[in-house]
């Protein structure tokens, strides 16, 4: 992973952080207000409920006494005041009123629950005399004792004026509600109020995460910096031939004979060449990576064919990045490219790595059988830095080469070439060429010829080189055995090639090859 795409990753990452905090704050203050203003209207329900005394009453099945004026003027009777006795206890088991009290019109308790207050006259408060006019009050006490239990609780006083048919006022019903009782309510309409603001913002985020991840990958293409001038840069190199390649051979460790070479794309950039780190993160998620691709194609192709011509019988390598593997175009458009240039599939390797491959496994997989079908050989580079690489070339049986990263071939800790041991070892388990990368000294490349590796490529054997060096380097070695490319009198042959059979390693030619089917 090269560092543009590390930058717009951690920024992406970053973004997404930031983003599920502000979401969190907003559910949070959103679920905050809503509970809020479920228990304000709870509470205000609650007063509203208590002022209107009667209907509260008469929900809890509360039979009322016909309070007349008479009945008032000359007190209550004893049959009436048992009845009330009996709502006023049911009530107040079941914690829904504190007292009940009836007043009449100079301002004298009639009936109360508290019986020692029957009689009385206290001093007249303004909720009474309000009353007396002719208006419903609420008035909370937060202090105050309540009467059925003792504790200082609180209580919401509630007052209703009692009018004739005349609409004369005659009298006064005070209801008392415990404020825990309201209290309670409003607590458990806040809790359902932030209940259901939560599930809400749950299930939205989950239909939006689909949108959500989309949107994140986007941001993260845009983030990588410079990435719109690059791309103008990109799309003018490609209509101005700009973009190039270099090629890096790839030997037999034990021969010192050239196999292949692999072609890394380059752009030529005010005289200078410079590497794909520069660019190639900007292009990929983009609509100029087809035609990208398609420029590294026809430019490898070419050069494999200028060198078939000259005698020079060697494969080609090119990388395939995970927009191309999801590109379901890409295998027609190789096989036309094929056909132009006049060179089949059997010359050429095409690499893809494992990060690439689990972008969309199974996008890729129909694009890389159509390729391997072609002949085109098929590599899987980066091996043992990806994720699940055993499990990949289980589910994928297309890939005929495997490229150990350079990781694990210049690093000279034992551990390390404990680890490359293993790997030359399981490549060649499955018949697959193994390709050592990173080879950067002769002792290196000494082990990769006792372990049988098929292939090494690295500093050591030669730097990418532009075509016409290439070429030469290809021509002009020393002798046969020292990094010599095969010529072949036919354009139509092919290098020997290292085949696994019955666990043994012979060399057979490719005329060979074709005889056996």
């Amino acid at each position: 992973m090269n560092a543009l795409m590390r930058t717009a990753r951690a920024r992406t990452r970053t973004f997404l952080a930031a983003s599920a905090v502000v979401m969190l704050l907003l559910i949070g203050a959103t679920a905050l207000v809503v509970g809020r203003s479920m228990a304000s209207i709870t509470r205000t329900q609650s007063a509203q409920q208590a002022a209107n005394a009667v209907d509260l009453l008469g929900t809890v099945g509360a039979d009322f006494p016909n309070l007349t004026p008479s009945a008032l003027a000359h007190g209550l009777s004893p049959a009436a005041a048992q009845q009330l006795d009996v709502v006023a206890k049911r009530v107040q088991h079941d914690g829904l009123l504190a007292n009940i009290e009836i007043w009449d019109r100079s301002g004298r308790i009639v009936y109360s629950s508290v019986q020692a207050a029957e009689g009385t006259r206290p001093a007249k408060q303004a909720e009474l005399a309000a009353a007396l006019a002719g208006h419903s009050v609420t008035q909370t006490h937060k202090s105050e004792l309540d009467p059925s239990s003792g504790q200082r609780t609180g209580v919401l006083d509630a007052l209703q004026p009692l009018v004739s048919n005349r609409g004369v006022v005659y009298g006064v019903l005070e209801v008392s509600l415990p404020l825990k009782a309201v209290d309670a309510a409003t607590a458990r309409a806040r809790d359902r109020g932030v209940l259901f603001v939560l599930g809400g913002a749950a299930l939205l985020c989950l239909l939006m995460l689909p949108l959500w991840v989309r949107l994140a990958r986007s941001q993260a293409n845009d983030w990588i910096p410079g990435r719109r001038r690059t791309l103008r840069a990109v799309r003018e190199a490609l209509e101005h031939g700009a973009i190039e390649l270099v090629y890096q051979p790839q030997i037999e460790p034990g021969s010192r004979r050239v196999d292949g070479v692999e072609a890394l794309v380059r752009w030529r950039q005010n005289g200078e060449l410079v590497g794909p780190d520069r660019f190639l993160a900007a292009v990929e998620s983009s609509a100029l990576m087809p035609r990208l691709t398609d420029r590294v194609l026809d430019l490898a192709l070419a050069q494999l064919a200028s060198w078939r011509r000259a005698g020079i019988v060697i494969r080609v390598s090119v990388n395939l990045s995970s927009t191309d593997l999801a590109d379901k175009t890409l295998p027609q458009r190789i096989a036309a490219k094929l056909d132009l240039h006049g060179v089949t599939g059997q010359d050429v390797t095409v690499e893809v790595t494992e990060t690439a491959i689990l972008e969309d496994l199974e996008q890729a997989r129909p694009v890389l059988s159509a390729i391997a079908q072609m002949g085109i050989d098929i590599a899987l580079d980066d091996f043992g830095t990806g994720h699940s690489s055993i499990s990949r070339l289980h589910g994928l049986p297309v890939f005929s080469e495997l490229k150990i990263d350079r990781s694990f071939v210049s690093d000279t800790q034992r551990r390390s070439r404990t680890y490359l041991k293993a790997m030359v070892a399981f490549g060649r388990s499955l018949g697959l060429r193994v390709v050592a990368e990173g080879v950067e000294d002769h002792e290196t490349l000494t082990i990769l010829a006792a372990l049988d590796c098929d292939l090494a490529q690295g500093y050591l054997i030669s730097r990418p080189l532009e075509p016409a060096a290439m070429t030469r380097w290809l021509t002009t070695q020393p002798n046969e055995q020292t990094l010599t490319a095969r010529r072949s009198p036919s354009s139509h042959s092919r290098p020997t090639r290292k085949t696994p059979i019955s666990g043994d390693t012979i060399t057979i030619s490719h005329a060979e090859e074709q005889r056996r089917g």
